[in-house]
């Protein structure tokens, strides 16, 4: 028996929960050492409030499926390539970003696709547990976004040389303050993996909710996953930067961050609670003395809080007049679109 699975909701029961026709959500094996039992967990309904209303899926997605392609073969990855396929990346990045044009939505999918393993050498690969190598290779990385770095073969670094050809295509295409973020982001999303890492080496060290999104908001990577909606938006918006970093909107992409990275946490707990993955909200509840489905239950009150911060936000918003007030609509509209399309595509 796999060590956990989680099956699609289909029937809403009692307004908070979902659950498929005999009644299950997720099952897992959890070893003990006389006892190895099923454990039966309800899920808390995600699709309610701003995520109720299913989005359409952008027509371009078969035109960018290519690039599952181009990343095998960049990565070498043979045998492997049909099982990187099966992640379905340009089917998350379609469905985040439903109006994007061509040039952003290949963007976000390069960069998705190269986060995967980049990601995994941090979480359970080399650089686990190896911070002088991990800051040397994150160093290394973020030296790309120099404009004066020199071509990286793909046989050298193949990681890198990707990475450098998804920095092209946004210094190439995305206007001039979405580059400058993009730089941000991943600069903090790689230096929140240091922090990460010295976090959950610490076995005494026992987070606090709020400690463990303090640094999960760098680490999952969501800030920069955003920032490919706002390219999209203000490719035809064109708002100013005073109205995109004015506190009336970073509340929008600050609750996209939680929504995103507290959905996932649901809805990876069935593999991350066997695994031992310690970068989850579920994993810190428990640690906090919760059983499994107060955990659960609590973490799905948190995404509803930040639902419910949402809609009061909107009601919020400063006026600025002329097409601005609409501009702004969309991007907001952008933000959701992109927590909708990731909690779509973890049911796909």
């Amino acid at each position: 028996m796999p060590p956990s699975t989680a099956q699609q909701p289909v029937v809403n029961s009692d307004g908070h929960t979902w659950t498929n026709e005999d009644g299950l959500v997720i099952q897992m094996r959890r070893p003990e050492p006389n006892n190895e039992d099923t454990v039966v967990v309800k899920l808390p309904n995600l699709f309610r409030s701003i995520l109720a209303t299913p989005r359409v899926i952008n027509p371009l997605l078969e035109t960018v499926k290519d690039i599952d392609a181009w990343m095998s073969k960049k990565l070498g990855l043979g045998k492997a390539s049909q099982k990187f396929s099966d992640i379905k990346i340009p089917f998350l990045c379609s469905a985040m970003l439903p109006d994007a044009p061509e040039q952003p939505l290949r963007a976000m999918i390069e960069w998705m696709s190269w986060v995967v393993f980049f990601d995994d050498r941090y979480d359970r690969g080399d650089f686990k547990n190896n911070p002088i190598a991990a800051a040397e290779d994150i160093i290394g990385t973020l030296a790309i976004l120099d404009d004066d770095h020199p071509p990286i073969p793909v046989e050298e670094n193949s990681l890198r040389h990707i990475y450098q050809c998804v920095w092209k295509r946004i210094r190439n295409n995305a206007p001039p303050d979405e580059r400058a973020r993009f730089k941000r982001c991943d600069r903090d999303y790689m230096i929140g993996l240091l922090h990460q890492d010295k976090l959950l080496r610490c076995d005494s060290k026992i987070l606090s909710p709020d400690e463990y999104l303090s640094f999960r908001r760098k680490t999952s990577g969501v800030r920069t996953t955003v920032l490919f909606s706002e390219w999209a938006v203000n490719l035809s918006a064109k708002l100013p930067l005073c109205v995109v970093e004015h506190p009336s909107i970073l509340v929008f992409r600050e609750l996209s961050v939680d929504i995103i990275a507290l959905c996932n946490d649901v809805l990876s707990s069935a593999k991350d609670i066997p695994n031992g993955e310690g970068s989850n909200m579920v994993v810190v509840l428990l640690k906090q003395g919760y059983n499994l489905q107060e955990a659960m239950d609590k973490t799905g009150d948190m995404v509803y809080a930040r639902y419910q911060r949402w809609e009061e936000a909107l009601q919020e918003l400063p006026q600025w007049g002329g097409d601005i007030d609409a501009n702004v609509t969309t991007l907001i509209q952008g933000y959701a679109d992109v927590c909708w399309g990731n909690l779509e595509w973890r049911y796909v």
